[in-house]
């Protein structure tokens, strides 16, 4: 088995990009989920659940800053510095969390606002603020950054090729939005891992990731349907939660690349 993708979610709920190296730090890989867009007014996070159009919000990593592009209509590029400072600090709150978070300005804010058709405002995570996972995930204690329960998700490309079978259209896996894809193995042979190493980096895994309706959002047209959700629910639902990919904690490590063997440890 082999590391065939990586992809890092800059801002929490838009669209991916895909790399063939990337850092690992143990919030999750380096510029992964450590921006948001929240309600400027309750100061809440904001996601493909209320705004399915935040798919078509593409971005490249440059430089020295994200650039924000929209994929169907023609606007002027949003850059968006990678290491923030200077913005306006408060209290925000994803799920059940409330952290220290900074604006990163009005331009940014006004640039979603007239996208998304509602006031938004675009906040950073700094490096210094601490959110733990879960205890029933990682019973030795770790930290991620705004993703919804683990620094890391994994997923066996045998796994969406088992579902796309069971689909009458096949969904890329752009729906369940995972930093690592890998190839080889038998479908859903993630599910029972422990630990793996993905090159000589070592992590724990937190268990099966329990799956919401954004993965029923095409992330190239923002419209919603009832699959995967539906098929899943009929073979993948063994309690309350509709599973598919595993939650991976980083033990220790600095860098994967697309083409590093996996191993269980």
């Amino acid at each position: 088995m082999q590391i065939s993708s990586i992809t890092v979610y800059p801002i929490k709920s838009l669209g991916g990009v895909s790399l063939q190296s990337a850092t690992l730090e143990p919030q999750g890989l380096q510029f992964d989920r450590r921006w948001m867009l929240i309600d400027p007014e309750e100061k809440k996070f904001l996601t493909q659940r209320q705004l399915p159009e935040m798919a078509l919000l593409r971005m490249e990593i440059g430089a020295h800053s994200l650039v924000l592009s929209h994929l169907t209509q023609k606007v002027s590029a949003l850059e968006v510095p990678l290491n923030p400072s200077g913005g306006e600090e408060f209290m925000a709150t994803v799920w059940n969390d409330t952290l220290s978070v900074e604006s990163c300005g009005k331009d940014a804010a006004q640039w979603f606002s007239d996208l998304l058709g509602r006031p938004l405002e675009l906040v950073y995570m700094p490096r210094v603020e601490e959110r733990s996972v879960k205890g029933k995930y990682a019973p030795m204690g770790s930290s991620l950054s705004l993703a919804d329960r683990s620094p890391y998700l994994i997923i066996g490309q045998s796994s969406l090729d088992d579902l796309n079978t069971r689909l009458d259209t096949p969904v890329p896996m752009d729906r369940f939005r995972p930093n690592f894809v890998f190839e080889g193995g038998e479908a859903y042979a993630e599910d029972t891992w422990k630990s793996l190493k993905i090159g000589e980096n070592a992590f724990h895994c937190g268990g099966p990731c329990g799956r919401c309706k954004v993965i029923t959002i095409d992330q190239n047209t923002a419209e919603k349907g009832n699959e995967p959700f539906a098929t899943l629910a009929t073979y993948r639902r063994p309690e309350k939660s509709i599973l598919f990919g595993q939650m991976l904690m980083l033990l220790n490590g600095e860098m994967v690349t697309v083409g590093d063997k996996l191993d269980m440890v």
